[in-house]
């Protein structure tokens, strides 16, 4: 019986808010051209950069769910830490 050491679930939504964090530097550095190029690139890299902002939360949700899984007792916890 193979012991998996890693959670899948966890690196499928690593891999989806890294994309996500690429796409968002990608969208942010048009929102600095905001009278330069048309309005509609400009509302479209708004758009796409409202909408990956998620990303940041969610790694910090990751890394608090993979943290937690474990039961420690609190002073344990922080002498880790």
């Amino acid at each position: 019986m193979e012991i998996k050491s890693r959670f899948e679930w966890a690196d499928n939504l690593r891999f989806f808010a890294t994309i996500s964090v690429i796409i968002l530097h990608v969208a942010s550095t048009a929102l600095y051209f905001f009278n330069k190029i048309p309005l509609s690139h400009w509302l479209i890299a708004d758009l796409t950069d409202s909408a990956m902002r998620f990303c940041v939360p969610l790694f910090l949700m990751i890394s608090g769910g993979l943290l937690l899984r474990e039961n420690h007792k609190p002073i344990e916890f922080f002498k880790k830490r």
